[in-house]
């Protein structure tokens, strides 16, 4: 068994001569002796700190002054014993009759607890520091007390102030029971200790770090290191979020790498803990490359307009509405329909962030970017975030996954655990004023029973075509700076009888480009004609939904980039990059 190696302090001459008559009996511990008291006691500590000491022996007000600076080490006190006490009470009685004790706990507890039994009449007072002492004494001296009996401190402070001081001084079983404690707390804290360790190392098989938080915010264990300050910052912001709700699990972009935070209300010791697991996901470049992107409850999704841009107040959207939020308290998946510009990637995040999983991460996947490689890391890889769980994932443009990848998609729905332990959307884009009813989305509507979301166009609700106008107005306004109040009576029909291929999103940016280019406070029906009637011009003609494969590649390839292009709302930028190509090479097969 290890030799402990205890540093002993004692206040007074008498009491190092008993350390040393021990040290030289004792064959278990190694007594490490220094004389002095308080600061004199601390600074042996702190001197012989690195010197594997393993506790620190002392008494009274050196003890205390100890345990308050190094909390690393044990510090046990010398407790003098009810006959220590009683002894120098009778010789200070012999002296006078006013007396009192002075001293730390350690000192004035056996001395109140001697009164009491024994019937004495004398003043016990505790004190905490040197200044304190002083302090009590000069109150004592003025109420007549003559003797002190107490430790080094008081004793040597009322000899200052002309009185007289005993003493007290603990015998050689006080100092034996204090070393007897000391080996005995070693032993215990070692156990702890040695359990700790073991945690510790079983800890760093996992494939993930674990960070512990307090409820109040403050790190109470890490395995993590180098963390950046904005993924430590969100540790700790959430922490309220885990202790209300219990769990948490984002996704975040940490380098080169995809961050998985998992968070998990722990109750332990009458305290709660916010526990943080945190493991690596994909390579980022993979989640760039088929543009799988992740959101917070507090974060907009790119290019995204307020759901009330979708809106109305016609039946129809009224009755969607109010689904949507039915449903968002729900947990089954949703599968969301609706021609282009309706406004499905929105409805997808409200349901999102009405949920009970909007403090966890918000996973978009466009199928219509996922080659087959692409398909193989969702449904194959240990990093896709299909593997996890707490998320709510939306995939959108369902409509463009290719037969063999809807077989492998629906094969692992029906094998897998995705939809009990994820909320999933799907969304559907209508062309010809349906949707293309393959196996895949027979299977999620007819299999699964998803809790459908179809939205209305433009063109079955035309009377929330002004309400609709009057808030893209003002959204243009804001952005712009300009004063535009609305549009002539004229002007407002000729909107409301238009075609809008593209919905809300089409009438937003016509909105837009009509209020920047208004030449009064109220647009005129000659300015909306002038522009629909540009757009008519400008505005390639759509492609047939089927390809028509029986010509040149080139006009095939043709129609392809038109087709895209108009998917996406006749963004450059965004059609450029779902087809892999340049924007220059976009705009040279436009032409």
């Amino acid at each position: 068994m290890k030799k402990l190696r205890l540093l002993c302090i004692p206040p007074y001459e008498g009491m190092y001569n008993l350390m040393t008559n021990i040290a030289a009996q004792r064959s278990d511990v190694e007594l490490i002796i220094h004389m002095g008291n308080l600061e004199d006691g601390l600074r042996a500590v702190l001197e012989n700190r690195n010197n594997n000491i393993d506790a620190v022996i002392s008494r009274g007000g050196t003890a205390e002054t100890i345990r308050a600076h190094c909390a690393d080490i044990p510090a046990c006190d010398i407790i003098p014993s009810v006959y220590d006490v009683l002894r120098t009470i009778r010789l200070a009685q012999s002296m006078s009759d006013k007396l009192a004790v002075v001293g730390f706990p350690s000192i004035t507890k056996p001395a109140d607890m001697l009164r009491d039994i024994m019937q004495y009449d004398f003043k016990v007072r505790t004190i905490r520091s040197s200044t304190e002492c002083e302090a009590c004494l000069r109150t004592l001296r003025q109420e007549g007390i003559q003797v002190i009996a107490g430790d080094m401190i008081s004793v040597t402070c009322a000899q200052k102030l002309g009185m007289n001081g005993l003493l007290i001084v603990s015998g050689i079983e006080s100092v034996e029971a204090a070393i007897d404690s000391a080996v005995e707390i070693y032993r215990h804290d070692a156990a702890v200790r040695k359990r700790a360790d073991l945690f510790s190392d079983l800890l760093s098989f996992l494939d993930a770090d674990i960070v512990i938080y307090t409820s109040g915010g403050q790190e109470y264990y890490s395995t993590a290191s180098d963390l950046p300050q904005e993924i430590q910052l969100l540790l700790r912001q959430k922490v309220s979020n885990v202790i209300a709700q219990g769990s948490l699990k984002l996704i975040r972009n940490l380098g080169s790498t995809m961050l998985s935070i998992k968070g998990r209300l722990l109750q332990s010791g009458g305290e709660d803990y916010c526990v943080y697991i945190l493991s690596q996901m994909a390579n980022t470049a993979v989640f760039d490359k088929y543009t799988i992107r992740c959101f917070s409850a507090d974060e907009e999704l790119p290019d995204s307009k307020p759901i009330e841009f979708y809106l109305g107040s016609s039946e129809e959207i009224s009755a969607v509405h109010a689904a949507c939020q039915r449903y968002a308290a729900m947990n089954a998946p949703v599968l969301i329909e609706g021609e282009r510009g309706t406004g499905k990637d929105r409805f997808a995040h409200y349901l999102y962030s009405h949920s009970k999983f909007k403090q966890n991460s918000f996973v978009v996947i466009d199928a219509s970017l996922l080659d087959k490689k692409g398909w193989d890391f969702l449904l194959k890889s240990d990093s896709s975030p299909l593997t996890d769980s707490g998320l709510t994932i939306s995939f959108v443009r369902m409509q463009a996954i290719p037969p063999e990848q809807q077989k492998e998609f629906r094969l692992y729905l029906k094998s897998s655990r995705v939809m009990q332990t994820n909320r999933l959307i799907f969304s559907y884009t209508e062309e010809n004023g349906s949707v293309p009813q393959d196996d895949l989305y027979l299977y999620l509507t007819e299999t699964v029973h998803c809790l459908q979301l179809r939205l209305p166009p433009l063109s079955q609700r035309p009377e929330d075509i002004p309400t609709l106008v009057g808030l893209y107005i003002n959204a243009a306004n804001v952005r712009n700076g300009t004063r535009v109040i609305g549009l002539t009576h004229d002007a407002m029909l000729t909107l409301q009888n238009r075609v809008w291929p593209r919905n809300a999103d089409q009438l937003y940016q016509t909105i837009g480009e009509l209020v920047i280019n208004a030449k009064s406070s109220y647009i005129s029906e000659e300015q909306v004609l002038s522009l629909l009637n540009r757009e008519k011009r400008q505005t390639p003609a759509a492609p047939e939904s089927s390809l028509d494969l029986n010509r040149p590649l080139e006009e095939i390839i043709h129609d392809v980039v038109l087709r895209v292009y108009e998917e996406e709302n006749m963004n450059q930028t965004h059609t450029a990059k779902r087809l892999g190509i340049s924007r220059s090479t976009l705009w040279r097969m436009l032409k």
